[in-house]
């Protein structure tokens, strides 16, 4: 954006845990509470406004889309009383089908601050953010993400929303070549 310095447009590659949990009692007697967390790997498209054109911290405003690939993650149910014990599993063996893919917008906040090294430049950042996910996650379930213990219930509905707080920092892709005048170029 030549005509807009303080804004810019780039591609992130994160690796975020998303998940869900819901707590009910059934049959008045046992209280159970259902999770699933799932891993994704997200390839986030920010569009940035920075405030400021200083080098040291920098805050900034943004929105973008992003799409997220799940690539696994633990169910789980737990019996906070005692009554049954606790179950985790691979999201892969129980009966929770995850969508391999999701959509979201998301729209937050953050500062940069740039740490320079002989070679590259090194930025980390601190964001918060609200992940606005379209599309369900839970493609089918054949009823509770373990079906033990005999107890099904509605098929759910699960979209990735929330507040994040993310703390990143970044690998430069490539090193500049530098000039000493004793030893010529490193």
């Amino acid at each position: 954006f030549e005509d807009f310095p303080k804004m810019s447009i780039g591609v992130d590659i994160l690796m975020i845990e998303r998940g869900m949990s819901k707590s009910f009692n059934f049959r008045e007697t046992i209280s159970e509470i259902d999770r699933i967390d799932a891993k994704y790997i997200d390839l986030r498209i920010p569009v940035t406004y920075y405030f400021l054109d200083t080098y040291a911290i920098n805050p900034y405003v943004f929105v973008a889309a992003d799409v997220a690939f799940c690539f696994g993650g633990q169910v789980s149910k737990e019996f906070p009383n005692g009554e049954l014990p606790n179950v985790s599993v691979d999201i892969s063996k129980s009966d929770a089908v995850m969508s391999p893919f999701d959509l979201s917008a998301v729209f937050g906040a953050g500062l940069r601050y740039k740490i320079s090294f002989k070679r590259f430049t090194m930025p980390i950042k601190l964001e918060a953010d609200y992940n606005l996910g379209l599309l369900n996650t839970l493609s089918s379930t054949n009823g509770i993400p373990i079906d033990v213990y005999a107890y099904t219930f509605e098929k759910e509905t699960r979209k990735n929303r929330g507040f994040e707080i993310m703390l990143s920092i970044g690998i430069p892709l490539k090193f500049e070549k530098h000039f000493d005048p004793c030893s010529g170029w490193n």
